[in-house]
Protein backbone atom coordinates (compact mmCIF):
# COMPACT_ATOMS: atom_id res chain seq x y z
CA UNK A 1 0.00 0.00 0.00
CA UNK A 2 1.59 3.51 -1.08
CA UNK A 3 1.74 6.12 1.60
CA UNK A 4 -0.30 9.10 1.33
CA UNK A 5 0.86 12.07 -0.80
CA UNK A 6 3.16 14.53 1.43
CA UNK A 7 5.64 16.00 -1.51
CA UNK A 8 4.30 17.00 -4.78
CA UNK A 9 6.79 18.83 -7.66
CA UNK A 10 5.14 20.11 -10.19
CA UNK A 11 7.76 20.34 -13.33
CA UNK A 12 5.83 23.11 -15.98
CA UNK A 13 7.00 23.62 -19.19
CA UNK A 14 5.80 27.49 -19.63
CA UNK A 15 5.97 27.42 -23.44
CA UNK A 16 3.46 24.66 -24.33
CA UNK A 17 0.46 25.53 -24.45
CA UNK A 18 -0.78 29.12 -23.89
CA UNK A 19 -5.02 28.19 -25.04
CA UNK A 20 -3.94 26.11 -20.86
CA UNK A 21 -2.68 29.18 -19.24
CA UNK A 22 -5.96 29.13 -17.37
CA UNK A 23 -6.46 25.89 -16.04
CA UNK A 24 -2.54 25.11 -15.17
CA UNK A 25 -3.32 28.69 -13.19
CA UNK A 26 -6.32 27.01 -11.45
CA UNK A 27 -5.11 23.71 -10.60
CA UNK A 28 -1.61 25.14 -9.51
CA UNK A 29 -3.92 27.25 -6.99
CA UNK A 30 -5.82 24.29 -5.72
CA UNK A 31 -2.08 22.44 -4.94
CA UNK A 32 -1.77 25.30 -2.85
CA UNK A 33 -4.46 25.04 -0.94
CA UNK A 34 -3.53 21.78 -0.18
CA UNK A 35 -2.19 20.17 2.84
CA UNK A 36 1.42 18.99 1.16
CA UNK A 37 4.94 20.69 0.45
CA UNK A 38 4.81 21.60 -2.56
CA UNK A 39 7.95 22.43 -5.07
CA UNK A 40 7.06 23.86 -8.21
CA UNK A 41 9.63 24.00 -10.95
CA UNK A 42 9.75 25.64 -14.29
CA UNK A 43 11.81 24.49 -17.28
CA UNK A 44 14.22 27.05 -18.56
CA UNK A 45 16.07 25.24 -21.52
CA UNK A 46 15.69 21.77 -23.32
CA UNK A 47 16.63 18.80 -21.29
CA UNK A 48 15.97 20.61 -18.09
CA UNK A 49 13.11 18.92 -17.42
CA UNK A 50 14.95 15.67 -16.93
CA UNK A 51 17.27 17.07 -14.78
CA UNK A 52 14.76 18.29 -12.56
CA UNK A 53 12.88 14.99 -12.12
CA UNK A 54 15.92 13.35 -11.47
CA UNK A 55 16.45 16.01 -8.26
CA UNK A 56 12.91 15.13 -7.69
CA UNK A 57 13.42 11.34 -7.17
CA UNK A 58 16.23 12.33 -5.29
CA UNK A 59 14.88 14.95 -3.01
CA UNK A 60 11.89 12.14 -1.30
CA UNK A 61 8.94 13.31 -3.78
CA UNK A 62 6.01 11.38 -3.31
CA UNK A 63 4.67 12.19 -6.78
CA UNK A 64 5.91 14.14 -9.97
CA UNK A 65 3.58 16.09 -12.07
CA UNK A 66 4.53 17.12 -15.85
CA UNK A 67 3.22 20.20 -16.90
CA UNK A 68 3.56 20.35 -21.01
CA UNK A 69 3.29 18.20 -23.89
CA UNK A 70 4.95 15.05 -24.73
CA UNK A 71 7.71 16.50 -25.21
CA UNK A 72 8.23 17.91 -21.45
CA UNK A 73 6.96 14.15 -20.31
CA UNK A 74 9.52 12.58 -22.37
CA UNK A 75 12.29 14.20 -20.67
CA UNK A 76 10.68 13.58 -17.53
CA UNK A 77 10.53 10.14 -17.70
CA UNK A 78 14.15 10.20 -19.21
CA UNK A 79 14.96 11.53 -15.63
CA UNK A 80 12.65 8.99 -13.70
CA UNK A 81 14.31 6.37 -15.46
CA UNK A 82 17.54 7.36 -14.90
CA UNK A 83 16.95 7.10 -10.75
CA UNK A 84 16.15 3.17 -11.24
CA UNK A 85 18.28 2.50 -8.11
CA UNK A 86 16.02 4.03 -5.65
CA UNK A 87 13.64 1.35 -4.95
CA UNK A 88 10.73 1.21 -6.16
CA UNK A 89 8.31 2.09 -3.08
CA UNK A 90 10.17 5.23 -2.50
CA UNK A 91 10.14 6.25 -6.02
CA UNK A 92 7.33 9.32 -7.07
CA UNK A 93 4.20 8.46 -8.82
CA UNK A 94 3.98 10.12 -11.98
CA UNK A 95 1.22 12.24 -13.16
CA UNK A 96 0.74 13.88 -16.67
CA UNK A 97 -1.35 17.68 -17.07
CA UNK A 98 -1.44 18.25 -20.15
CA UNK A 99 -1.09 21.53 -22.02
CA UNK A 100 1.32 21.27 -25.02
CA UNK A 101 -0.12 20.84 -28.78
CA UNK A 102 -0.83 17.03 -29.04
CA UNK A 103 -0.71 15.66 -26.35
CA UNK A 104 -1.00 12.22 -27.36
CA UNK A 105 -0.30 10.45 -23.94
CA UNK A 106 -2.42 12.39 -21.98
CA UNK A 107 -5.03 11.25 -24.78
CA UNK A 108 -4.45 7.50 -25.01
CA UNK A 109 -4.93 7.46 -20.87
CA UNK A 110 -7.84 9.55 -21.00
CA UNK A 111 -6.78 12.20 -18.38
CA UNK A 112 -8.95 14.61 -17.27
CA UNK A 113 -8.18 18.25 -18.25
CA UNK A 114 -10.71 19.61 -15.22
CA UNK A 115 -8.45 21.00 -12.82
CA UNK A 116 -10.83 20.06 -9.78
CA UNK A 117 -11.07 16.69 -11.18
CA UNK A 118 -7.72 16.24 -12.00
CA UNK A 119 -6.79 16.50 -8.81
CA UNK A 120 -8.62 14.96 -7.14
CA UNK A 121 -7.74 11.71 -9.26
CA UNK A 122 -4.52 12.50 -8.42
CA UNK A 123 -5.39 11.82 -4.66
CA UNK A 124 -7.46 8.66 -5.50
CA UNK A 125 -3.65 7.57 -7.18
CA UNK A 126 -5.72 4.84 -9.79
CA UNK A 127 -2.61 4.40 -12.25
CA UNK A 128 -2.10 2.68 -15.61
CA UNK A 129 1.32 0.93 -16.58
CA UNK A 130 3.23 2.22 -19.36
CA UNK A 131 6.39 0.85 -21.04
CA UNK A 132 8.51 3.61 -22.60
CA UNK A 133 10.77 2.17 -25.48
CA UNK A 134 14.26 2.81 -26.07
CA UNK A 135 16.02 4.94 -28.52
CA UNK A 136 20.23 4.94 -28.48
CA UNK A 137 20.38 5.54 -24.74
CA UNK A 138 17.07 7.54 -24.33
CA UNK A 139 13.84 6.27 -23.99
CA UNK A 140 10.85 8.03 -25.51
CA UNK A 141 6.72 7.26 -24.97
CA UNK A 142 4.75 7.42 -28.23
CA UNK A 143 6.68 8.18 -31.32
CA UNK A 144 10.07 8.51 -33.09
CA UNK A 145 10.05 9.10 -36.71
CA UNK A 146 12.76 10.06 -39.25
CA UNK A 147 11.95 11.19 -42.62
CA UNK A 148 8.76 12.84 -43.35
CA UNK A 149 7.69 13.75 -40.23
CA UNK A 150 10.69 14.57 -39.21
CA UNK A 151 11.48 16.69 -41.43
CA UNK A 152 7.69 18.73 -40.82
CA UNK A 153 7.94 18.94 -37.02
CA UNK A 154 12.06 20.61 -37.40
CA UNK A 155 10.38 23.43 -39.33
CA UNK A 156 7.63 23.88 -36.22
CA UNK A 157 9.30 26.38 -33.72
CA UNK A 158 8.24 26.87 -30.29
CA UNK A 159 6.93 30.25 -31.34
CA UNK A 160 4.70 28.61 -34.25
CA UNK A 161 3.57 25.86 -31.87
CA UNK A 162 2.55 27.97 -28.57
CA UNK A 163 0.04 30.36 -31.27
CA UNK A 164 -0.69 28.22 -34.45
CA UNK A 165 -0.76 24.62 -32.62
CA UNK A 166 -1.59 21.96 -35.45
CA UNK A 167 -1.95 24.43 -37.91
CA UNK A 168 1.55 24.77 -38.36
CA UNK A 169 2.30 21.34 -38.65
CA UNK A 170 0.09 21.12 -41.57
CA UNK A 171 1.31 24.36 -43.06
CA UNK A 172 4.94 22.25 -43.25
CA UNK A 173 3.31 18.94 -44.45
CA UNK A 174 1.57 21.02 -47.07
CA UNK A 175 5.44 22.88 -47.87
CA UNK A 176 6.63 19.41 -48.01
CA UNK A 177 4.19 18.27 -50.41
CA UNK A 178 5.34 21.40 -52.54
CA UNK A 179 9.16 20.90 -52.25
CA UNK A 180 8.97 16.67 -52.50
CA UNK A 181 11.36 14.11 -51.18
CA UNK A 182 14.10 11.99 -52.33
CA UNK A 183 15.52 10.70 -49.46
CA UNK A 184 15.67 6.97 -48.51
CA UNK A 185 16.39 4.31 -45.59
CA UNK A 186 17.62 1.18 -44.94
CA UNK A 187 15.93 -0.05 -41.98
CA UNK A 188 16.55 -3.53 -40.14
CA UNK A 189 13.87 -4.83 -38.41
CA UNK A 190 14.82 -7.90 -35.82
CA UNK A 191 18.00 -8.02 -37.94
CA UNK A 192 16.07 -8.19 -41.94
CA UNK A 193 16.25 -5.29 -44.05
CA UNK A 194 14.14 -3.16 -45.58
CA UNK A 195 14.39 -0.18 -47.59
CA UNK A 196 11.78 3.08 -47.17
CA UNK A 197 11.95 6.55 -48.13
CA UNK A 198 10.30 7.87 -44.29
CA UNK A 199 9.87 5.23 -41.20
CA UNK A 200 7.69 5.83 -37.87
CA UNK A 201 8.57 3.98 -35.23
CA UNK A 202 5.01 3.91 -32.82
CA UNK A 203 4.79 2.96 -28.96
CA UNK A 204 1.15 4.05 -28.76
CA UNK A 205 -2.13 4.26 -30.23
CA UNK A 206 -2.37 7.48 -31.59
CA UNK A 207 -0.49 10.08 -33.79
CA UNK A 208 -0.34 13.86 -34.59
CA UNK A 209 -3.58 13.90 -32.51
CA UNK A 210 -6.43 11.45 -32.53
CA UNK A 211 -5.41 9.89 -35.26
CA UNK A 212 -4.53 6.15 -35.36
CA UNK A 213 -1.97 5.04 -37.13
CA UNK A 214 -1.22 0.91 -36.00
CA UNK A 215 -4.38 0.24 -34.39
CA UNK A 216 -2.81 -2.34 -32.29
CA UNK A 217 -0.38 -0.02 -30.52
CA UNK A 218 -0.71 0.97 -27.14
CA UNK A 219 1.28 2.80 -24.17
CA UNK A 220 0.35 -0.21 -22.20
CA UNK A 221 1.83 -2.64 -24.63
CA UNK A 222 5.61 -3.14 -24.41
CA UNK A 223 5.80 -3.88 -27.84
CA UNK A 224 6.98 -1.57 -31.35
CA UNK A 225 5.38 -0.85 -34.66
CA UNK A 226 7.45 0.34 -37.22
CA UNK A 227 5.56 1.89 -40.09
CA UNK A 228 7.46 1.96 -43.37
CA UNK A 229 6.81 4.91 -46.65
CA UNK A 230 7.61 2.87 -49.45
CA UNK A 231 6.58 5.87 -52.39
CA UNK A 232 7.69 9.66 -52.07
CA UNK A 233 6.37 11.07 -55.33
CA UNK A 234 4.02 14.25 -54.50
CA UNK A 235 0.95 12.49 -55.12
CA UNK A 236 1.78 9.30 -52.53
CA UNK A 237 2.49 12.44 -49.99
CA UNK A 238 -0.78 13.75 -50.38
CA UNK A 239 -2.14 10.21 -50.42
CA UNK A 240 -0.72 9.48 -47.08
CA UNK A 241 -1.88 12.29 -45.08
CA UNK A 242 -5.67 11.64 -46.52
CA UNK A 243 -5.15 8.06 -45.25
CA UNK A 244 -4.09 8.90 -42.10
CA UNK A 245 -6.85 12.03 -41.04
CA UNK A 246 -9.19 9.30 -42.19
CA UNK A 247 -7.77 6.88 -39.81
CA UNK A 248 -6.46 4.19 -42.41
CA UNK A 249 -3.08 4.60 -43.06
CA UNK A 250 -2.49 1.09 -42.00
CA UNK A 251 -4.32 -0.22 -45.52
CA UNK A 252 -2.91 2.24 -47.59
CA UNK A 253 -0.91 -0.10 -50.25
CA UNK A 254 2.07 2.04 -50.46
CA UNK A 255 2.44 1.71 -46.48
CA UNK A 256 4.15 -1.31 -44.37
CA UNK A 257 2.99 -2.25 -40.76
CA UNK A 258 5.25 -4.19 -39.38
CA UNK A 259 6.46 -4.94 -35.42
CA UNK A 260 9.49 -5.90 -33.71
CA UNK A 261 11.84 -5.81 -30.86
CA UNK A 262 14.83 -4.21 -32.44
CA UNK A 263 14.85 -1.85 -35.18
CA UNK A 264 18.16 0.00 -36.87
CA UNK A 265 18.13 2.77 -39.57
CA UNK A 266 21.06 2.50 -41.08
CA UNK A 267 22.76 5.56 -43.73
CA UNK A 268 25.24 8.20 -43.64
CA UNK A 269 24.96 12.02 -42.54
CA UNK A 270 23.43 13.63 -39.93
CA UNK A 271 19.46 12.87 -40.07
CA UNK A 272 16.85 14.72 -38.57
CA UNK A 273 14.78 13.04 -36.35
CA UNK A 274 11.96 13.51 -33.79
CA UNK A 275 11.13 12.21 -30.80
CA UNK A 276 8.01 12.83 -28.74
CA UNK A 277 7.48 15.65 -31.31
CA UNK A 278 10.59 17.42 -30.20
CA UNK A 279 13.45 17.85 -33.34
CA UNK A 280 16.83 16.44 -32.78
CA UNK A 281 19.37 16.01 -34.93
CA UNK A 282 20.85 12.11 -34.97
CA UNK A 283 23.69 10.55 -36.13
CA UNK A 284 23.23 7.56 -38.23
CA UNK A 285 22.77 4.61 -37.22
CA UNK A 286 19.92 4.72 -34.75
CA UNK A 287 19.48 1.73 -32.56
CA UNK A 288 15.42 1.21 -31.53
CA UNK A 289 14.23 -1.90 -28.88
CA UNK A 290 11.43 -2.13 -27.02
CA UNK A 291 11.79 -0.87 -23.36
CA UNK A 292 13.02 -3.13 -20.47
CA UNK A 293 11.10 -0.14 -17.35
CA UNK A 294 7.54 0.73 -16.60
CA UNK A 295 6.32 3.56 -15.20
CA UNK A 296 3.02 3.57 -13.21
CA UNK A 297 1.23 6.64 -14.86
CA UNK A 298 -1.93 8.44 -12.08
CA UNK A 299 -4.91 8.19 -14.08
Amino acid sequence: MRKPIERICVIQNPVAGWRSEQNVAKLLQILKAKQVVLTIQITEYSGHAEILAQEACSHGADVIIAIGGDGTLNEVVNGMIQCQYIESENRPALAIYPSGTANLVALELEICKDPQQFIDNLFLRRSRTIWPAKVGNKYFIAVVGIGFDAHIVSGVSSKHKKYFSKLAYLFQTFLLVLRGWNRKYRIHIDHKCHYAVSAIIINSRYYGGKYSLIPQAALTNPDIYVCLFQQSRRRDLLSYLLYLLNGKLHTHKGVSIISGNTVRIDGTGEPRMQIDGDSISGVLPIQISKGNHFLEIIV
